[in-house]
């Protein structure tokens, strides 16, 4: 959240979490993403069990060059 004079209200997080919950632990809801384990880590934090992986593009960039130093996002695109 940000927390500075004239910020902007923000949405409120457990909330939003309540709201897409449903979604991120519905199996049939594939989920494509890049590092996806720390995503479920964050939403694990709040009580919520990310389901549905099909295709996480770091694990992808480290299967196909695993001798790779570098697999964020930034190293990803410009391959």
């Amino acid at each position: 959240a940000h927390n500075y004079e004239n910020a902007p209200q923000q949405l409120d997080r457990d909330q939003i979490l309540a709201q897409i919950k449903p979604v991120l632990e519905n199996e049939a809801v594939k989920k494509i993403g890049h590092h996806l384990k720390y995503d479920a880590h964050i939403f694990a934090n709040h009580g919520i069990e990310l389901k549905g992986w099909y295709f996480d593009s770091m694990l992808a960039s480290y299967v196909l060059n695993a001798a790779a130093t570098r697999h964020g996002m930034d190293d990803v695109a410009r391959v």
